[in-house]
């Protein structure tokens, strides 16, 4: 009897210094926000960042908020930013998300140096700055939001920076930090700015103009697109006989000429459409083939 009420003090008190030590390391993990990857997952929703680039963008002095009486609102100025891409991704299969309500965004260096971050986009900037799902401001199960943020450019001897996201509007207390290795960032040269399609950004590699064919015979037909940057949204093969809409952008097709054709020509348009980003437009290159009626 003393025996057992001996040990049972004991046991008691190791119970206790062991939940104690369950509870201190919970915390704990809580608290951890560093990751390694690219991708952060909580049980409902995808952090994702997609690109990094440094370039020279003009931004007008008001967006600065600074108190300077030297500095007018409405001046340009060119200052070099980080440009984040981010997408947002519902992985729940019955809950949507209300994007009505604001993220919060910090972007910190090893250091400790935290940067400022513009809320509003430089409006030159030629690429979307978001790509809003398909019933936004909520977002569905499975549906992807995109974004686009910018922070002035963080110091050069930096080597690893921390984009820091406040999800609590979403319902998620914990903070993401999202690691932003330098390695994974590419500089532009130059200043972005707002861009126009221009005619050497699609072109017709085959067949060449007034090249000679046959009725029944199949052309193939090649497109090159030369700037990955601004892709169209869609391509259109448009000929007398039909319309094709590719948005994959395959590039590569066949045409068929109709065996029955009557006429010493047959004109294939191919046309490049861009549907929102930085406006809509649209580019045409033709060729028109001269077509052998001779028996």
């Amino acid at each position: 009897m003393t025996h057992k009420k001996f040990f049972y003090p004991i046991f008691c008190g190791l119970a206790v210094v062991s939940i104690f030590l369950g509870v201190f390391d919970c915390a704990g993990a809580n608290e951890s926000t560093d990751i390694i990857s690219n991708k952060e997952r909580f049980e409902d929703i995808f952090f994702e960042v997609r690109d990094i680039k440094i370039a020279e963008l003009p931004i007008d002095s008001a967006q600065l908020e600074l108190s300077n009486p030297y500095i007018a609102d409405g001046l340009k100025i060119e200052i070099p930013m980080m440009i984040i891409s981010l997408d947002m991704i519902n992985n729940t299969k019955n809950k949507k998300l209300d994007l009505a309500k604001d993220l919060k965004f910090e972007l910190v260096d090893e250091f400790g140096n935290a940067y400022r971050h513009f809320a509003k986009a430089p409006k030159d900037y030629p690429d979307p700055v978001i790509v809003p799902n398909p019933h936004f401001p909520s977002l569905y199960p499975d549906e992807i939001f995109s974004e686009t943020l910018f922070f002035e450019a963080p110091m050069d001897i930096g080597k690893q920076f921390y984009l820091q996201i406040d999800a609590s509007a979403l319902g998620y207390p914990q903070l993401v930090k999202k690691i932003l290795p330098r390695s994974q960032m590419h500089r532009i040269n130059g200043i972005l700015k707002k861009r126009v399609a221009q005619e050497a950004d699609l072109k017709i590699v085959s067949p060449s103009d007034g090249e000679l064919v046959k009725p029944g015979e199949t052309v193939p037909l090649a497109i090159d697109l030369t700037n990955d940057v601004y892709l169209p949204d869609s391509l259109l093969i448009i000929t007398p006989d039909y319309v094709l809409e590719d948005q994959n952008l395959k590039r590569q097709y066949q045409v068929r000429i109709p065996a029955e054709l009557k006429q010493g020509e047959y004109t294939i348009v191919v046309m490049a459409q861009w549907q929102q980003f930085p406006k809509k437009m649209s580019l045409s290159q033709s060729r028109t083939l001269k077509v052998d009626l001779s028996e």
